[in-house]
């Protein structure tokens, strides 16, 4: 402190010198009083300048300190806060395998399930044909993929794996349309229909087309090299599937309109069939009521309707109908209707509302006399 008020005088007196020698306005000549006075004077000018700069720089510092606590809390805080994020990630990293290689299904999924009791022919068949337009579009999708994997005439591992989840798709929407062809067959496959002969070729050229993809299945599922050296055939049974995609649009093509016409024809044959026997009275014509419905209850007993079955509800209800007309009186008038449109029903196979049908039927036939 000492040697700053030393070299704060000095200062001062040269700063008194510098401006008396360069004002020419100062007198030329002060009195040793006066020349002490100025001095004194520039001296405590000076002192009070440093105490203010003293001052300001310790109002300076003590900022400076504050910022600095501040910024020291904060980036703590940041810190304490990153901490258990980057520990979680840490975490993370070290859990997580360092190459997992991509889960590829090597097997179809299991077909989902259809509750095809509630489903009539009709309603059945347009499943079919949905699925059926699935099972190409997946078929012609994973011939595609396989056409570019080959086409150089090697098959890399990551090749392998993009093209085996392409294959599965196409070989599972295959699965899911041929399970609606056999569940068909084997609800409506008792009827004469000329629809099934087009269905069965369908069905050959699915099965065709799922035994190419299981053949490629099975090169690929044995290496990337195993594969590579059988590129001619896995070429050859992407040209068979092609061709048994192409077929399938063929035939597809106008199959449900072609059933829902036939199924109209075949309501109309049900109900053009002639009675043989006529009730004669009120009693007769209520009794062949309730013989129809016998009929018509035993068919449906395994949900399933025979061309003979057909044929047997169709004349009981041609007997029943024509019996309630003549005999039944205006009473009796509406269950001939009623017969007529529950024998439409089964004949185009719509058997869960002929069920319902059914036991209203039997429901407004009066008791047996």
């Amino acid at each position: 402190m000492k040697r700053t008020n030393i070299i704060a005088l000095m200062s001062g007196l040269l700063l008194f010198a510098i401006f008396v020698a360069c004002n020419p306005l100062a007198p030329a000549e002060l009195s040793e009083e006066d020349f002490a006075a100025t001095v004194d004077a520039i001296v405590a000018a000076t002192f009070t300048a440093e105490a203010n700069l003293a001052a300001t720089v310790d109002v300076a510092v003590e900022a400076t300190k504050s910022a600095e606590l501040e910024l020291t809390t904060t980036a703590s805080a940041a810190v304490a806060a990153t901490s258990p994020v980057e520990a979680d990630l840490t975490a993370t990293a070290s859990a997580a395998p360092q190459e997992q290689p991509p889960i590829v299904p090597t097997e179809a999924s299991p077909t989902p399930a259809v509750d095809t009791s509630t489903l009539s022919e009709e309603e059945l068949a347009a499943l079919i044909d949905a699925a059926v337009a699935e099972a190409v579009t997946a078929t012609e999708a994973a011939t595609t993929a396989m056409d570019a994997v080959v086409s150089d005439d090697t098959i890399t591992v990551e090749e392998t794996v993009t093209v085996e989840v392409v294959l599965v798709g196409a070989e599972e929407a295959v699965a899911v349309a041929e399970a609606l062809i056999v569940t068909y067959y084997d609800l409506y496959g008792a009827y004469a229909s000329e629809t099934l002969g087009t269905l069965g070729e369908i069905e050959e050229d699915l099965n065709t087309i799922a035994e190419g993809i299981e053949l490629m299945l099975q090169m690929l599922e044995q290496g990337s090299e195993v594969a590579s050296a059988a590129v001619e055939q896995i070429q050859a049974a992407v040209g068979v599937a092609n061709v048994s995609a192409a077929e399938i649009r063929a035939q597809s093509d106008g199959w449900l309109e072609a059933l829902q016409i036939e199924l109209d024809n075949q309501a109309a044959a049900a109900l053009a069939i002639q009675a043989t026997e006529i009730a004669t009275d009120r009693q007769g014509a209520i009794q062949s009521a309730f013989a129809y419905v016998e009929t018509v209850r035993a068919a449906l007993a395994d949900n399933v309707i025979s061309q003979g079955e057909l044929s047997a509800i169709a004349l009981a209800g041609a007997n029943a109908s024509a019996g309630l007309k003549a005999q039944g009186g205006p009473q009796l008038q509406d269950l001939a209707g009623s017969i007529d449109a529950l024998t439409a029903q089964i004949a185009r196979g719509e058997l869960p509302q002929a069920k319902g049908s059914l036991g209203a039927l039997e429901s407004s036939v009066p008791r047996r006399p």
